[in-house]
């Protein structure tokens, strides 16, 4: 990794987010409900990679990293995006029957509304008028519509019990309802146990947030190193999925913008130089104060 890796990790950031901004302006009518959810997702997607972005991009003149920045700030808000990558890649990507995407749809749906019934007693009430005539209208539609779904008519009652209940956003069928059922990547799969670990508190979550100068191991700066590689890589791969979607949106971007991000879909999951010195008598924490 060069002396500038950092700031290429944000400059691809900021540039993906450029286009996603383009693609949220042009919002032509979704012409089916997947690509109205996929529309929704790269844009939570986007509002997360710009948080990780402002957070990195804070003042950092003066002191180094370590004393500015908490490295696990960065792995919870990756941990974010590879789940909502992956609600993307659940909901909107893969070959399956129209019933089956439509199945999809409406627990993860029905799943939010069962959630939303558990937290928002307890949260300070802000009602507006009116709002309680549509209190539970939209999990009786979700119920009534996975009720006439064929794909769910198949499954055992004991099954068809379990998705009624809203208990879980996915089903995987394979496993008889847990996980996603998709394929992943074994990085992301890594990293996403990595930034488990800092968001539970586990000892290597500890050990693993800590900035300190050993380049030889897992610390605080090789922890925003991965988390910003990751970033790249799952918005690059969403934004171009999302693009093949909707012809009118993937026609504003030029051949260049095309091609550099189907080069950046694969873009490497890398850490940190190992030695904090350059051969221009630079420190690595210099590069991060800029």
């Amino acid at each position: 990794m060069t002396p500038s890796a950092i700031s290429e990790h944000l400059a691809n950031l900021e540039r993906l987010l450029l286009i996603e901004d383009r693609f949220q302006k042009r919002k032509p009518c979704p012409s089916t409900a997947t690509i109205e959810i996929a529309a929704r997702l790269v844009e939570a997607m986007g509002k997360t990679v710009g948080a990780l972005v402002r957070y990195l991009c804070a003042s950092m003149n003066g002191p180094p990293q370590t004393v500015i920045l908490d490295p696990s700030v960065a792995a919870i808000l990756a941990r974010v995006l590879i789940e909502q990558a992956e609600t993307f890649q659940y909901l909107c990507l893969g070959k399956l029957s129209r019933h089956e995407r439509a199945f999809r749809r409406d627990i993860y749906y029905l799943h939010k509304e069962k959630e939303a019934e558990k937290v928002m007693p307890h949260l300070p009430i802000f009602k507006s008028p009116g709002e309680d005539f549509f209190k539970g209208a939209f999990e009786g539609a979700y119920r009534i519509s996975l009720a006439e779904n064929p794909f769910f008519l198949k499954l055992s009652p004991k099954t068809r019990a379990q998705v009624m209940s809203g208990s879980s956003a996915f089903f995987n069928p394979s496993s008889g309802g847990y996980g996603r059922g998709i394929p992943r990547d074994r990085e992301i799969v890594s990293l996403y146990k990595l930034f488990s670990n800092v968001v539970h508190g586990t000892a290597l979550g500890i050990q693993a947030s800590r900035t300190t100068r050993d380049r030889l191991r897992l610390d605080g700066y090789n922890l925003m190193a991965l988390a910003m590689c990751c970033a790249v890589r799952l918005l690059a791969i969403c934004l171009d999925e999302y693009s093949k979607m909707r012809p009118h949106i993937r026609a504003e971007l030029t051949k260049l913008e095309r091609k550099w991000i189907s080069a950046i879909r694969s873009y490497p999951l890398e850490m940190w130089p190992q030695d904090l010195e350059y051969d221009d008598g630079s420190k690595l924490y210099d590069e991060l104060s800029r």
